[in-house]
């Protein structure tokens, strides 16, 4: 059995969607080479968290290149629709982003107590696109 038989959810660290998710960041350029290089460098990316790192590189330590490849040629045909979802996560974060703001500023004008509310940059949206805060000032 590979490691990915052996974890619970196909997740190494056991990620059953309700706890934290795993998290791998940026990876260097030479890991977009193929899908084995981006496996190889999210792995050791992983097994470098301080809190699970350990247990991550225990369970994949025997994770073979071609167990890797296998399971690219497996789900080669899904690729196409995990492209289309993710560029329609891409492009709706921003309306949905907005929503959040402006649903917290209608609920502030809608109570009693506050005065006043608005919306305003904390930051620049280069830094961060949740740069926006919503202020109320209580009567």
């Amino acid at each position: 059995p590979s490691a990915a038989d052996e974890t619970v959810g196909g997740s190494p660290r056991g990620w059953n969607g309700k706890d934290q998710p795993i998290i791998i960041g940026s990876l260097r350029k030479h890991c977009y080479a193929s899908f084995t290089t981006y496996v190889r460098g999210a792995l050791v990316k992983l097994a470098e968290d301080p809190e699970s790192g350990q247990v991550i590189a225990e369970k994949v330590k025997s994770l073979a290149d071609h167990e890797i490849e296998d399971y690219e040629k497996t789900y080669y045909r899904n690729k196409k629709e995990l492209s289309i979802i993710w560029s329609l996560m891409a492009f709706s974060a921003g309306v949905v982003e907005s929503l959040i703001v402006v649903d917290r500023w209608l609920f502030l004008k809608e109570q009693k107590e506050v005065e006043d509310c608005w919306v305003e940059a904390v930051f620049d949206y280069k830094q961060s696109p949740r740069n926006l805060v919503v202020v109320g000032i209580k009567r």
